[in-house]
């Protein structure tokens, strides 16, 4: 016969197991790190670089040390199972799971040497596996900085902004300000001769690509450019003929004449980023998928086109909508069966000394 003790030793030692050896190196869910400025510290997953154990959820929180520092994370190696529905690590703006995300890493191919930069004092790293496949997992780095004192590690500082060369890696224009994003920047904006000269002295050397993505591009009308920062577009330094307005066109920096182009926006360049040093960037998102714009210009009649025709079919199925009124069997009793069929007569209920219909009233 089975006493209860013996059920509950069989629980504990099940909740043991699962607790050590499934959990692995993560039986403490939330492990609290401390990002100390000018110094680096690493961050991996568990049993790295061997496979990390199934069935894990990790999580850490990293901390700058005081509200005026910022937290800066570097990916050195990650190798996961391939979609986030199996293995993912997520990382959060924030102290904890419930804030906002900034990027959830799914598979192996993320660029090493990706960094992002939180918003406020809190990073959050959190790890999730299933239990089929493993990888050897992730390396981080992390450190962080004082803001208003000095730029982010390898950025470069000129008056009070912060400028970081993204390799080509990082894709096409709409995708490199993406990945400006996750550093809390935005594509560059350009304001004075100065600040261009800085940045190709800066930038542009003979092993810097020819075309670099800027965060100039053109509104919605064609009639004039903004900067995706929304800061004022008070400075130009277009090539001769350009800019050149036309379809999936966005705007690059020539590395070797500090001139601007228009080149094709799903092309892989290098992308300038740049953030203010006080931390007060707003990160913004492209829209559309050329040059900036929500549509293209020759969409347009086809929206109207569709706007009406949506719109006729509206109207014409509330003409053939019918709302049912209590009528006395004396009455003429109309009906519709479904929208679009012609009324007709039908009596609901009858009773002792009259009946009830309902007629269907066209509006």
């Amino acid at each position: 016969m089975i006493t209860c003790s013996i059920i509950i030793k069989v629980l504990i030692i099940v909740l043991a197991y699962n607790i050590l050896v499934i959990k692995g190196d993560c039986a403490a869910r939330d492990t609290e790190l401390t990002a100390v400025t000018g110094q680096i510290n690493y961050l991996t997953s568990p049993n790295y670089p061997d496979e990390y154990p199934p069935s894990t959820d990790c999580g850490w929180k990293i901390s700058a040390p005081s509200v005026d520092h910022r937290v800066e994370l570097v990916v050195l190696d990650f190798e996961v199972e391939g979609d986030c529905v199996y293995d993912s690590v997520t990382v959060y703006d924030g102290d904890s799971a419930y804030a906002n995300v900034i990027i959830q890493l799914c598979d192996s191919g993320h660029p090493v040497s990706s960094n992002f930069v939180s918003t406020g004092q809190f990073l959050y790293v959190a790890m999730h596996t299933d239990d089929s496949v493993q990888e050897k997992g992730f390396q981080f780095s992390y450190t962080s900085f004082a803001l208003h004192e000095s730029c982010p590690p390898n950025w470069e500082r000129y008056g009070k902004d912060c400028y970081k060369l993204l390799p080509s890696t990082s894709g096409d224009w709409h995708a490199s300000q993406e990945s400006c994003g996750y550093s809390a920047s935005n594509l560059a904006s350009i304001h004075t001769e100065q600040e261009e000269t800085f940045l190709v002295n800066t930038y542009m050397v003979s092993s810097t690509p020819v075309w670099v993505w800027i965060g100039a591009m053109y509104t919605d009308d064609w009639s004039n450019f903004t900067w995706i920062d929304r800061s004022s577009y008070n400075y130009t330094n277009w090539k001769i003929s350009e800019p050149q307005l036309s379809n999936g066109k966005c705007c690059a920096l020539d590395s070797r004449l500090g001139e601007w182009s228009m080149q094709p926006c799903g092309t892989s360049y290098a992308a300038l980023c740049k953030k203010d040093i006080g931390g007060t960037t707003i990160v913004y998102h492209s829209v559309g998928k050329d040059g900036g714009t929500g549509f293209e210009f020759w969409e347009i009649p086809g929206i109207i086109i569709a706007v009406i025709v949506i719109g006729t079919i509206a109207y014409t199925m509330l003409r053939h909508f019918c709302k049912c009124l209590a009528e006395t069997c004396e009455s003429v009793c109309d009906c519709c069966g479904n929208m679009f069929s012609s009324c007709k007569r039908r009596i609901d209920r009858c009773y002792d000394g009259g009946c009830e219909c309902s007629r269907c009233e066209r509006f």
